[in-house]
């Protein structure tokens, strides 16, 4: 039967569309040197570039050939510490929606700049992120990238606080640098292998839905070895290629080999990041049962699966719009607005909107 595609997938398609051709980039790809600087390069040796971010106190740091932001840093003012920044407030709450992060942990950059650090990987995905927030002279830095992107973020702040005017050149190791250290040595990784994941994934999305489920099963499969090379193979932030995987496999007929592998998404998906992770393996394997024909255990779990999904979406998102306020937009030819801020801005919220419907 046609296999349904994957949430995830969608708002994979969805922000590719977003991006902006790669020429507008400078990180190994690119042209507006105008707008550039340098900052040399990051943990994995690929050179990276700020540019203006889309916000005035914003700026976007690109790496190698991914063609998103490795690492982003907003400049505001303020006389609260680092690490009240860190530990409770609205940056804080913005970097929970995407991150999960440990503790901060106070420490210093630039030698003497006050700083708080945190640990950080997606929900969505699992990479290695690290989070920073520094304070000089009543400014605050607030940045958050891939880990192989801590000396680089470094290097932006002390160009964004006027300390240094080399950006290129090797800063002294940082206490922030010791305190990353084993992370860099324990998960080796570049911006172009996460860019290289995101290809992956919107490919096989893409696949699946011209229904090229082997297309499909390659790039997913791609996806999932480029992850387990980096996470380990039975990291649970692996489940979401895995099911993808699973799934494609059991479009082709091949349903031995796919409840193998939806067995072992079955064991990583309650550990995974990614709070949709149990609610979309609920929707897959549904759609397994009914590539087999057991129609009614397809539909129990399609149950838990519905069950799973709303428990993850904010409660006025599933407020139906008054009858009354459609027909008032229908007139205008205005869009209905979204239920809740928080579909804007959640990603575990998104995929599980999407999984619902």
């Amino acid at each position: 039967m046609r296999s349904w595609l994957a949430p995830l997938a969608i708002i994979s398609l969805l922000a590719g569309c977003a991006q902006p051709h790669p020429s507008s980039y400078v990180g190994g790809a690119g042209a507006r040197s105008g707008d550039a600087v340098s900052l040399g390069n990051n943990a994995s040796g690929e050179t990276c570039n700020q540019l203006p971010g889309e916000a005035a106190d914003t700026v976007a740091v690109f790496c190698g050939s991914w063609e998103q932001p490795a690492a982003r840093i907003r400049t505001m003012s303020g006389a609260a510490t680092p690490m009240q920044i860190a530990t409770a407030g609205p940056w804080r709450d913005t970097i929970d929606l995407p991150f999960i992060c440990d503790a901060p942990a106070a420490t210093s950059i630039l030698g003497d700049m006050p700083a708080a650090l945190m640990n950080c990987r997606r929900r969505i995905g699992g990479w290695p992120q690290v989070a920073l927030v520094a304070s000089s002279s009543n400014r605050l830095y607030q940045a958050d990238g891939i880990l192989p992107t801590l000396d680089v973020m470094e290097r932006a702040i002390g160009v964004l606080s006027g300390r240094i005017n080399a950006p290129s050149a090797t800063l002294p190791q940082s206490a922030a640098d010791r305190l990353i250290a084993s992370q860099l040595a324990a998960h080796a990784f570049s911006a172009g292998d996460v860019g290289e994941y995101q290809r992956l994934m919107s490919f096989g999305a893409r696949a699946n839905l011209a229904e090229d489920f082997a297309a499909a099963e390659t790039a997913y499969r791609a996806a999932l070895a480029l992850q387990q090379k980096v996470l380990g193979r039975n990291d649970p932030d692996t489940v979401t290629p895995l099911m993808h995987l699973a799934l494609q496999v059991s479009d082709q007929g091949r349903f031995a080999e796919a409840d193998a592998l939806f067995r072992q998404a079955d064991a990583l998906a309650p550990r995974a990041s990614d709070k949709a992770a149990v609610a979309r393996l609920y929707h897959y394997r549904a759609l397994n049962m009914l590539n087999q024909g057991h129609d009614e255990q397809a539909l129990s779990l399609l149950a838990q699966a519905e069950r799973a999904y709303t428990s993850l979406l904010p409660p006025e998102a599933m407020q139906p719009t008054p009858a009354s306020a459609r027909v008032q937009l229908a007139s205008s030819g205005d869009l209905p607005p979204l239920p809740s801020e928080r579909l804007m801005t959640d990603p575990t919220a998104q995929s599980a909107l999407l999984g619902l419907i």
